[in-house]
């Protein structure tokens, strides 16, 4: 039986690495898959906030949980984020209304 040539080696080679390259990628996916399932499967609660300002593709979102105090936090977009003193829905997990969303946020992108 003949050793395998050098391109045969070579041939091998390569595609071991890409698809050493494609299982890293596959697993990232989907631990940011999982991620972002958990966060918007949380996100049960809905009310109306305000943006108060845009820093880049941030939103300043000023909105009120229910039973809570008003608050204002960052939601990062996937795209322009709303002018300011645009009203929108606001989506959040009552049992940790720390990271809420609104349309266009980069998680639901």
């Amino acid at each position: 039986m003949r050793a395998p040539s050098r391109p045969h080696r070579h041939l091998a080679l390569t595609t071991g690495v890409v698809l050493a390259v494609c299982a890293v990628l596959g697993a990232v996916s989907g631990a940011t898959l999982a991620g972002a399932s958990a966060r918007l499967d949380a996100a049960t609660a809905r009310t109306v906030g305000v943006v108060s300002g845009v820093r880049g593709d941030t939103a300043l979102l000023t909105w009120t949980p229910e039973g809570g105090a008003e608050r204002t936090d960052p939601v990062r977009t996937a795209a322009a984020p709303p002018a300011p003193g645009t009203r929108t829905e606001v989506a959040y997990d009552p049992a940790d209304p720390t990271a809420p969303l609104l349309p266009g946020a980069a998680v639901l992108a």
